[in-house]
């Protein structure tokens, strides 16, 4: 049996030690931030003047409902250029009014909709991001909390990668109750692009360990929903679906794997590949349990169309949910230097109806001769 992991994540609410400030789409940077006389541009509020005024501990950004677009609106944050961490029991969060919905959309490149370095103890909750070159860049970020936020809508000059990328020394980070839709696209090539979210460095050893993503939706993405290139994390009880969603184009509407056009008129993908970091093998001991992996599509490029494609050491994989992939629910990766399965548990998950299209040879369904 792999080692057992301890983890210890710890949610909190807002302290009432610091200040509360207010913005609006309505609202005008020359006014002082307060519920009557919001700011404008959620950089207004995180990041303002010379020298530089800052949020404090404790302190509370309130965006009210309505369209935040633009550069003006995404946070550039670093603690080594002097912007603060919270603290335990006082956080710094940026939080949708009540019964509001505030979105950040069309911040450009090389902004991204939230940009944090070396920070600790910040909250984000309730904000949808769309349309963004990417919505959070977080590096050698801990005890951050991102919860009831929606992550979306990849643009077609979005980040070929992961649209929120944990790396570095990113630890004890909780990631809850989020929503994460449509990162993905499939080139001319037929080169498919796009990670809803991703943790580790896939050519470094980033010890982003200990980070806890519970109880989240991930709907469509591109070449995978969840990219692991690290350790000791915990992913739990979240929903996964990626049924063909990437429309075919003109130069890219065939299978890639047995040939012959794609009747579905569309690309998907596998869920996840724990295991894939580069030349490094980093991904051991993480925890996999009560998820539920449902539907994946047929990708333009391969015939990776697995529930999971399992490259890791020493993780655990229980109490699983993997149905209506079009190739194997687990496959057991062995490939590489950086995928090499082994020493894993996976017990007690429940299989159902994988090996759903017969040109990729699943365990299911299968074309046998007449």
């Amino acid at each position: 049996m792999p080692t057992a992991i301890l983890l210890v994540f710890i949610f909190f609410s807002v302290s009432v030690n610091g200040a509360d400030y207010f913005v609006s789409p309505d609202g005008d940077d020359g006014n002082p931030g307060t519920i009557d006389k919001p700011w404008r541009t959620i950089r207004r509020a995180t990041k303002y003047g010379w020298p530089r005024e800052f949020r404090q501990p404790g302190d509370t950004v309130w965006l009210r409902g309505g369209l935040y677009s633009g550069n003006a609106n995404g946070i550039d944050l670093s603690g080594a250029e002097g912007a603060l961490s919270g603290t335990s029991n006082a956080p710094i969060t940026i939080r949708a009014y009540p019964g509001e919905t505030p979105t950040v959309a069309e911040v450009t490149r090389p902004y991204r909709g939230v940009i944090l370095k070396n920070l600790a103890w910040w909250v984000f909750d309730g904000i949808t991001y769309s349309n963004c070159y990417q919505s959070m860049w977080l590096e050698n970020v801990t005890n951050l909390v991102l919860k009831n936020c929606t992550f979306g809508w990849m643009p077609t000059n979005g980040s070929i990668y992961a649209n929120v990328l944990f790396l570095g020394v990113s630890q004890l980070n909780v990631v809850s109750n989020c929503t994460f839709y449509k990162w993905g696209l499939v080139t001319d090539s037929c080169d498919d692009h796009g990670v809803s979210i991703s943790f580790g460095n896939e050519s470094t050893d980033d010890p982003t360990w200990y980070n806890l993503i519970v109880s989240n939706r991930f709907l469509y993405g591109g070449h995978d929903h969840f990219q692991l290139s690290t350790a000791y994390n915990v992913i739990r009880g979240n929903l996964f679906v990626n049924a063909p969603w990437m429309p075919t184009n003109a130069t890219c509407n065939q299978f890639a794997h047995g040939g012959g056009p794609n009747t579905y008129g569309a690309y998907g993908n596998r869920h996840t590949k724990p295991g894939d970091a580069g030349t490094i093998q980093v991904d051991m001991r993480n925890v996999f349990e009560y998820n539920r992996f449902l539907y994946t599509g047929p990708p333009p490029d391969d015939n990776g169309a697995f529930g999971i494609e399992l490259g890791t050491t020493r993780s655990i994989y229980r109490y699983n949910i993997i149905a209506f992939s079009l190739a194997s629910g687990i496959f057991f990766n062995t490939s590489g230097s950086s995928s090499q399965s082994s020493s894993n548990a996976v017990y007690s998950n429940t299989l159902y109806a994988n090996g759903l299209a017969c040109l990729y040879g699943g365990t299911g369904m299968k074309q046998h001769p007449a």
